[in-house]
């Protein structure tokens, strides 16, 4: 039964095939404007997506609240209001969820830090600070082992080495584990040294210097004249890492509730996901209104149908189907069109988001940006939201045309010339 009434709407259709053609082709246009788009908005969600997800999202960072004093932060530290004591370090150790907790101490650019080896010195810039332990963005290691939360030790770049004259492996490898001298000077000389051991050579082609979290308490105990810092002021942050994705959120709550700011690389990811959300959404309404348009050709198609069919209506009625039968058939004519923009305009959105990719890759690469995915991505709820909602249209568009070919006098119909 329903296979018969797929074929006779099929032939139906392929009576006038140029007509049919045109009526799908305003679905197939508004398909492929949703497939095309959303496709691209959900490629360049999964790319950012995929980009913030190597900073590490099972890090959160702790930071302790300020007072506000009107004054830029660059040139006056404000009062803390919750110091990160080393008390409250091994309190926030204790969340549940939490399986490394590393303080974080902040040496300023005002202090003049230099390293000195064989009498040769130059000056370098701290990282403690800009790269946090356990991100994913840290300058490989060509020698040693990482600070993975170690309270003293030194990260020293190669860069800072070759200006020091050490410029062979051999070099570098010999140097780990041996201590080194580091010079703090203020603006007004004022300097001070101090013995650090350098536990690993990354490959920075900066001079940098990345620091335990002791040793750098040193150097600004030093700086601000207080032996006693990091009970007086607290370190400048903590960074957790959660044993799960899922413990984030718990952790970041029972954090904000002791009175600290939180971060963390899923919080900004969630908010990501939102605007693109909304995004998605104002990019399928733009399809979705030519798709409006497309319904009021299959509307005029339907209904033309339905004019020049009316005697053989009348044949049907006469020789016994129904109401539901004429009903019935008119629908599946109508969705069939639905369903072949559908599929046509899926196939020519994918490859038209594919197209606007390679284009967006060349770009790009002119403008020597590299290591970028695929910016074209179909899931598999826009690909059957499309199909499906192309067959609704169609068979939306047709109820009018089929309730009035249904409802058709069958003597009126056999005498219409």
């Amino acid at each position: 039964m329903i296979g018969e009434l797929v074929r006779q709407a099929v032939r139906n259709l392929t009576r006038r095939t140029l007509r049919t053609v045109l009526t799908t082709f305003g679905i197939f246009v508004g398909i492929v404007t949703i497939v095309t788009m959303v496709a691209l908005a959900a490629g360049v969600q999964r790319e950012i997506g995929r980009n913030v997800a190597e900073l590490g999202l099972d890090i959160v960072r702790v930071t302790p609240r300020t007072q506000e004093t009107g004054l830029p932060r660059n040139v006056f530290q404000a009062p803390r209001t919750t110091p990160i004591t080393p008390a409250v370090v091994e309190e926030l150790r204790t969340i549940p969820g939490v399986v490394a907790a590393v303080p974080v101490v902040a040496i300023p650019a005002a202090v003049d830090l230099r390293v000195q080896i064989d009498g040769r010195e130059t000056r370098v810039a701290p990282t403690t600070l800009t790269r946090p332990p356990f991100a994913q963005l840290q300058p490989k290691l060509i020698a040693g082992a990482a600070l993975e939360g170690e309270e003293r030790g030194a990260i020293l770049s190669r860069n800072a080495l070759e200006r020091l004259g050490v410029g062979t492996d051999g070099a570098w490898s010999r140097l780990v584990g041996e201590p080194i001298t580091l010079i703090a000077r203020t603006s007004r000389g004022e300097q001070e040294t101090f013995r650090v051991l350098v536990r690993g050579i990354d490959d920075g082609d900066r001079p940098e210097i990345t620091l335990g979290y002791r040793d750098a308490a040193d150097v600004m105990s030093w700086w601000n004249d207080d032996p006693d810092l990091l009970t007086s002021q607290g370190f400048d942050a903590v960074t957790l890492r959660a044993a799960s994705l899922g413990a984030v959120p718990a952790i970041g709550e029972a954090v904000t509730s002791r009175g600290f700011a939180v971060t963390s690389v899923q919080a900004l990811l969630d908010v990501v996901n939102r605007v693109f959300a909304i995004l998605q959404a104002l990019l399928a309404g733009v399809g979705g209104l030519a798709l409006f348009v497309a319904s009021l050709g299959v509307v005029n198609t339907m209904l033309m149908s339905v004019y020049e069919r009316t005697r053989e209506i009348g044949i049907m009625k006469a020789t016994g189907a129904s109401r539901g039968d004429v009903l019935r058939l008119f629908l599946v004519e109508s969705g069939i069109l639905g369903a072949i923009a559908g599929v046509s305009g899926l196939l020519a959105g994918w490859l038209l988001s594919l197209l606007v990719d390679w284009i967006a890759h060349r770009y790009l690469e002119s403008q020597q940006v590299t290591f970028v995915g695929s910016l074209s991505y179909v899931p598999w709820w826009l690909a059957a939201g499309a199909l499906g909602f192309s067959v609704l249209v169609g068979v939306g568009a047709g109820l009018y045309p089929a309730y009035r070919a249904a409802s058709l006098d069958p003597v009126a119909a056999l005498r219409h010339d």
